[in-house]
C-alpha cells in the first residue's frame, strides 16, 4: 500500500468497507535531549495494495457436484429386454454407478442393461468428482413390453376377398334360380 502520510508508531487498524484506517498513535523527534513526543488523534485513510485482486495461485475449493445428462433409455415403452443406457459427465469422475430398480452397478462408461423383464423400469446415474461432490442425474422410467403381433393384413385381405367371390358365386346363382323359376313359371298355369 502506499506510504502512511504520517510517520508514526503504536496505531490502531480497522477494515470498514473495503478500506484501511489508521487511527492515532505518536511519533518520537529527537535522538537525544530533549525528546519530542507527539499525540496524533487524526485517522487516515488507505487503500491496500492489490487489495480485492485474487492470488493468482490461489484455487478455490471445488464445491460443485458433477452434472449428469442421459441420453438412453428414455421415458417410452421397449420392446427389447437389452436396453443402452448412454450418458455423458461434465467434468472429470472418480467413480460412477447406476442405480436400476433399487439395485446400484457399477460403471466406468456407456453400457447395456440387458435381460430386462417385462414391465417397468427406473434407472438413474450417479458420479463422484475427486474433490468428493457427488452428482445425480434425473431418474428415468421406462417400461418393457413384448413386441405388439402385426395386424394380419394378408390374411383379412385373402378372406375378404374369398367372401367377396363366394358372395359374386351366390349372387350369380340367385340371379339363375330366379330365371329358371320365371321360366316355369307359366308352364305351371298352363297346365292348371
Amino acid at each position: 500500500m502506499a506510504n502512511f502520510t504520517t510517520f508514526r508508531s503504536e496505531f490502531g487498524v480497522a477494515v470498514v468497507n473495503d478500506m484501511l484506517y489508521v487511527i492515532g498513535g505518536f511519533t518520537i523527534k529527537g535522538i537525544w535531549m530533549p525528546i519530542v513526543q507527539t499525540w496524533y488523534a487524526t485517522n487516515e485513510e488507505y487503500t491496500p495494495f492489490g487489495y480485492g485482486t485474487p492470488d493468482p495461485s490461489y484455487v478455490p475449493p471445488d464445491t460443485a457436484a458433477p452434472e449428469i445428462a442421459v441420453a438412453s433409455p428414455q421415458n417410452k415403452t421397449y420392446y427389447t429386454t437389452d436396453v443402452a443406457l448412454n450418458f455423458t459427465v461434465n467434468e472429470p469422475v472418480s467413480s460412477m454407478r447406476y442405480e436400476l430398480d433399487g439395485e446400484s452397478f457399477e460403471v466406468s462408461e456407456n453400457t447395456t442393461l440387458t435381460g430386462l423383464s417385462y414391465g417397468s423400469h427406473n434407472v438413474a446415474v450417479y458420479a463422484t468428482d475427486t474433490s468428493g461432490n457427488t452428482g445425480v442425474s434425473e431418474t428415468m422410467s421406462f417400461t418393457i413390453a413384448e413386441e405388439p403381433k402385426p395386424f394380419p393384413t394378408i390374411m383379412v385381405a385373402v378372406i375378404l376377398f374369398s367372401m367377396a367371390i363366394v358372395g359374386a358365386g351366390l349372387l350369380v346363382y340367385y340371379v339363375k334360380f330366379k330365371k329358371q323359376q320365371r321360366k316355369q313359371l307359366p308352364s305351371k298355369q298352363q297346365k292348371g
